[in-house]
């Protein structure tokens, strides 16, 4: 007859047998939930290759988050290409956008976390002092963009010749172009985008944000309107990420403080919660 350590052994090891099957199980069967992007540009993504950037922060976060049976990883699409994948994929996420860039201004299509940033387009110029009073005030300016990106208000005056336009390389080739070409008079970028550049750069001397934004909106995480996982999620996804210790950090190493919205309550009923106008293409 065994002895009664034998068969407290033999009970631990049934447990323990248990326990890896369980966690066995799960990990075979977690499924991929794709976190998506179309916003290719510092601070949200810096190298994509050695995954660099915010985007890659915030699913990482997500995924110490330990959801039962889902693993989330992050996808880089341009929009078109996302919007595809949001018919094609029954449950997903997209980060930092806007319900006026999706059609959902009252929120009713898909489920949206409160807030996460306040965010802005701005004009970036060699003058301390320029005074951006909109669009006419750009009237015979050179300005540098990016090709196949619009800009509300600008693209109308470029049409009709009122203002040029050159095309830039890249993200990374704005501010630099704005500061050593001597023909180019401004370009327009996200705020988060314009000052990540201009401290990286060490431009700060070279090139300055005007005090009058082009437009203001806000940045949140949308997903599908009804999934009973991912929608708790998105619920309580920025409390979750005002207490995140690791989140916190993040916004000081991005230098991102004064833009994180650590009260969204504050921000719901701004005129500029969503956008300033739907048609605004230049914050999607």
């Amino acid at each position: 007859m065994p002895s009664g350590s034998r068969v407290l052994r033999r009970l631990w090891g049934c447990c323990l047998l248990a326990v890896l099957l369980t966690i066995l199980s799960t990990a075979v069967n977690a499924r991929t939930v794709q976190v998506l992007t179309y916003h290719n540009f510092p601070p949200f993504v810096i190298d994509e290759k050695t995954r660099q950037g915010l985007s890659f922060d915030i699913v990482d976060i997500l995924n110490e988050l330990k959801i039962p049976g889902i693993d989330f990883t992050l996808a880089i699409h341009p929009r078109a290409r996302l919007n595809r994948e949001l018919r094609r994929q029954p449950e997903w996420l997209v980060l930092w956008t806007n319900p006026a860039w999706f059609k959902d201004r009252d929120m009713t299509t898909y489920a949206w976390s409160a807030p996460i940033f306040e965010d802005a387009n701005v004009l970036v110029t060699r003058d301390p002092d320029f005074d951006y009073s909109g669009p006419l005030s750009l009237h015979s300016m050179q300005m540098l963009g990016l090709r196949e990106h619009s800009y509300q208000g600008i693209d109308e005056m470029i049409e009709s010749g009122m203002i040029s336009k050159e095309d830039a390389p890249g993200w990374d080739s704005l501010l630099l172009m704005v500061a050593y070409r001597p023909h180019v008079d401004f370009t327009i970028l996200p705020m988060l985008a314009a000052r990540y550049y201009r401290t990286q750069l060490q431009l700060q001397d070279n090139v300055f944000i005007a005090a009058t934004p082009h437009s203001r909106f806000t940045r949140s995480i949308m997903g599908p309107a009804s999934s009973p996982t991912l929608s708790p999620l998105i619920d309580t996804l920025a409390e979750t990420l005002a207490s995140s210790p690791q989140w916190k950090a993040l916004m000081k190493h991005y230098h991102l403080e004064e833009l994180y919205i650590d009260d969204p309550e504050h921000y719901a009923g701004k005129s500029w919660y969503f956008s300033l106008d739907p048609k605004d293409r230049t914050g999607d």
